[in-house]
């Protein structure tokens, strides 16, 4: 599978979690995104760019598999491993 075409959104999770219509994304509900380990934020990716991120319905912080790869070793979103 390539990861490399496709899109992802970081959002807030007390403001956007409920506007995502899950039938747009790839994720199926809102217990299977990806989430801060704060809590605060969440991730969902698309090839299409769902309507409710092209109109402005929902906040997002759009990028790269590039880039969500760095996002995820940053310690908002992966916990320190013990040496």
């Amino acid at each position: 599978m390539t990861y490399n075409n496709y899109t992802y959104a970081v959002c807030a999770t007390d403001t956007e979690l409920q506007k995502i219509d899950f039938s747009q994304v790839f994720e199926v509900s809102a217990s299977s995104c990806r989430r801060s380990l704060d809590n605060s934020q969440f991730l969902i990716h698309y090839s299409i760019e769902p309507t409710y991120i092209s109109n402005g319905t929902v906040t997002a912080t759009t990028m790269t598999h590039e880039l969500v790869l760095e996002l995820m070793q940053t310690p908002e979103w992966t916990p320190e491993q013990p040496e």
